[in-house]
């Protein structure tokens, strides 16, 4: 499950990321225009900015996905369990089963 949530979260981050820096580029496409120096280092960012655009448009459609599925967007601050907290989890869960699986010793 955290891996879902961490999509959702991903999701919704990349799509504000990609709101501002949509914003940052029309400025940087319009001062390139002006120095034959800038035109270049803006043609490399627009393009990563453009593979970018593709990428996110790849978690969307696993954004809508999960969503379909009911998974919930975590709030900005939630963190997945770490793999040591998830083990020791599912340790736990495996010894409370073991308890629940062996019979009563007769009295």
């Amino acid at each position: 499950m955290d891996w879902a949530l961490l999509t959702r979260r991903l999701a919704a981050t990349a799509r504000e990321s990609m709101g501002s820096l949509a914003s940052f580029l029309g400025p940087m496409e319009e001062n390139a225009k002006l120095s034959r120096v800038l035109r270049e280092p803006t043609r490399r960012i627009v393009t990563a900015f453009q593979r970018q655009t593709k990428a996110t448009a790849v978690m969307d459609e696993w954004d809508r996905r999960l969503q379909a599925l009911g998974v919930p967007v975590p709030p900005e601050d939630w963190e997945p369990e770490s793999e040591d907290e998830a083990a020791d989890g599912a340790g736990r869960v495996q010894q409370d089963m073991g308890a629940e699986e062996k019979p009563d010793a007769p009295s």
